[in-house]
């Protein structure tokens, strides 16, 4: 009975070893390069704050600035356009009210300066 037992223990214990050692990484983990916000529809999801990806569209995160209808905003990061989901990506921006707002843009035009966005 008792080698039944620890038969039993060892066969538990391989298998919790083995699920844990083939768990797959977590692609929502958050870096140094990317940053947690929430979409004004109350989606939370995470932007890409990097310098490389930011000033692909003329703006490093964190950067103040006015978009031409005159709303100002604080640079997020990037992301998709459809959240969760890789595809078309663009500029996140954080509105007054904290909460994040994208920047449409051409797929082929990312740079937003030219678009009549500028720095406050």
């Amino acid at each position: 009975m008792f080698k039944k037992i620890i038969i039993f223990v060892i066969f538990v214990l391989c298998f919790v070893f083995c699920v844990l050692c083939s768990k797959k990484p977590d692609n929502n983990v958050v870096t140094e390069s990317m940053m947690e916000v929430i979409s004004k529809s109350g989606h939370t999801f995470n932007v890409d704050t990097s310098d490389e990806e930011c000033l692909k569209f003329g703006f490093e995160s964190g950067a103040k600035i006015i978009a031409p209808n005159g709303q100002r905003y604080i640079v997020a990061g990037v992301a998709p356009f459809l959240v969760g989901e890789a595809g078309h990506e663009v500029l996140w921006l954080i509105d007054k009210n904290g909460k994040a707002v994208f920047s449409l843009t051409e797929p082929h035009e990312k740079n937003l300066i030219p678009q009549g966005f500028q720095r406050e």
